[in-house]
């Protein structure tokens, strides 16, 4: 699947590089769960899980804005270990790095068979043909705990479709979030005329830093037990944080490498998390 990029955003307090003060402060972004106000911080919360800073602030160290009373502390609660400290502590951390910690510690859940009673389940979907792979992560909602993980490629839409059909047919998952860039869309419209409840979500510079982040947090904070597969704990600590010669980050897989298990176990989350469940399309 296509690469993301997101912009750098200013590491508050301690940074040195130019910064020109009339520039926007960055936003943070959020996943669902951990939307949260710091008192006496200033955080102001908006929809789609995103916090934004205030637009005044004091100046700080080389007259850059400094950090408010509670801000730091929040942001070091809601962000993963290696954003908090590139962008808060100002630290210089190598242009490439590995995204997601603790994943062997994390890989204690056991593969099921089928739903477990009054248990809910989301799927999270990751599209490829040819030389990439499509994936299916299955995750129970109640348990944090992904239970299932299909990938398979070579294979036409019309099998990958009925593959996916099969599965929710099995699960009967709340909803099915599915990444909609150019393959994506026409499969996800067949699958919705026949009733599936998929949620289409575009892949952008701004969408997948959020969402690879909200992963992130979850398997660094012990929140979610994912199945100890090779592949996806391959993928998982190969995945890595670029940045750009534009001064950009890219998050993605190294060349020659793939990262389709953890595109699909990252919309699950981000279903499971989200409260986009219940969507029908019949």
């Amino acid at each position: 699947m296509a690469g993301g990029s997101r912009p750098a955003t200013l590491a508050l307090g301690r940074s040195t590089q130019p910064h020109p003060l009339s520039a926007p402060l960055p936003e943070v972004h959020l996943p669902e769960d951990r939307r949260t106000y710091a008192p006496g911080g200033g955080w102001a919360v908006h929809g789609g899980g995103r916090l934004s800073l205030p637009e005044t602030r004091p100046l700080g160290a080389a007259g850059l804005p400094a950090a408010l009373p509670g801000e730091i502390t929040a942001a070091r609660d809601l962000l993963p270990e290696r954003v908090f400290r590139q962008e808060y502590l100002a630290e210089f951390l190598d242009d490439a790095g590995g995204v997601f910690r603790k994943v062997e510690a994390a890989a204690c859940a056991a593969v099921e068979s089928g739903p477990q009673p009054g248990e809910r389940y989301v799927f999270g979907v990751d599209w490829g043909r040819e030389n990439d792979f499509t994936c299916i992560a299955v995750l129970a909602v109640g348990a944090r705990r992904l239970v299932a993980l299909d990938r398979f490629n070579e294979v036409g839409w019309s099998l990958q479709r009925g593959r996916l059909a099969a599965l929710a047919h099995t699960w009967q998952p709340e909803a099915i979030w599915a990444e909609a860039n150019i393959i994506g869309g026409p499969n996800i419209e067949a699958l919705q005329a026949e009733g599936l409840p998929v949620c289409a979500f575009t892949t952008t510079a701004s969408s997948k830093g959020p969402l690879i982040e909200g992963l992130a947090l979850a398997l660094e904070r012990g929140d979610l037990a994912i199945l100890p597969e090779p592949v996806l704990l391959h993928e998982l600590q190969a995945f890595t944080l670029e940045r750009l010669p534009s001064g950009r980050f890219r998050y993605g897989a190294p060349p020659g490498e793939h990262d389709d298990t953890v595109i699909a176990l990252a919309l699950a989350w981000h279903g499971a998390t989200s409260g986009g469940t219940g969507i029908s399309f019949v």
